[in-house]
């Protein structure tokens, strides 16, 4: 019985690096547009609630 060498999984850890990044990225990438658009929200709602 000859020994076998065990599989090679580095394209899998590579994958699962990148899926985990990605959605890292996604997510505060997210982040920073609802917090951009939040501030204008409130711009815009102190704007109408100025008295002129």
């Amino acid at each position: 019985m000859t020994p076998t060498a065990p599989p090679n999984t580095t394209p899998f850890l590579i994958a699962g690096y990148v899926v985990l990044l990605g959605g890292i990225v996604l997510y505060v990438l997210t982040l920073v547009l609802r917090y951009r658009q939040a501030l204008a929200d409130r711009r815009f709602l102190d704007e109408i609630e100025r008295p002129q």
